[in-house]
């Protein structure tokens, strides 16, 4: 045995005190990561789920419009088979075009409550359009649609709706929001108004 050759530990020696310490030390800053992410996440959780909740309302009324927008342009071509609607054929076609725009409405809702439920660029920039739209059904429209500008626009929603938001939210599924009770409530109504008004219109057909 040479006795001049260099003795050499074994490579990758599992007892090495400083491979301990590394990773005791990334432990440690992981913990502290989570801990930060979920800080984070109570402290905006309420203003995120004024947000979600528009979003839900969106949602539900966007669906609502779609399917009444189907529904008269469905009637509308049953009437043109059966014969009908050819004394007033402008009045007619401008009926089916306010369907198609109806659905299409309704259509832009659907997409932006999912966006809105996600906080992503949907939801902010949808919400962004109906919220400034909306401001013109005064009083009760430009009082609901000025509350979800604030949230989208106020230094909160922009960072809820900012990509390094989206990395808290992975971090925190154990986080839950609850959706209000008054939403639900809003949501049943709209859905109740809707309904009536598409019945008044296929009974004054």
């Amino acid at each position: 045995m040479d006795s001049n050759r260099p003795h050499r530990l074994p490579p990758d020696n599992p007892y090495a005190m400083p491979q301990v310490e590394s990773a005791s030390t990334s432990a440690f800053e992981l913990i502290g990561d989570m801990d930060d992410f979920e800080r984070i996440r109570r402290a905006h959780l309420s203003h995120e789920a004024s947000i979600r909740s528009f979003g839900l309302l969106y949602f539900v009324g966007g669906a609502i419009a779609v399917l009444a927008g189907v529904g008269m342009l469905v009637f509308g071509i049953f009437a043109v088979a059966g014969g009908q609607g050819t004394n007033d054929g402008m009045a007619f076609v401008l009926m089916l075009l306010f369907a198609a725009l109806y659905a299409s409405i309704g259509a832009l809702q659907v997409a932006t409550g999912r966006g809105l439920r996600k906080l992503n660029s949907m939801g902010k920039n949808g919400g962004t359009f109906l919220g400034a739209i909306g401001l013109i059904g005064f009083p009760i429209g430009t009082i609901i649609s000025s509350y979800l500008l604030y949230l989208i626009w106020s230094a909160k929603g922009k960072y809820i709706f900012s990509s390094e938001y989206q990395q808290v939210l992975k971090a925190t599924p154990h986080v839950v929001y609850k959706t209000s009770k008054i939403v639900w409530v809003l949501a049943i109504l709209l859905f109740i108004l809707v309904f009536l008004g598409i019945a008044g219109i296929l009974i004054g057909a």
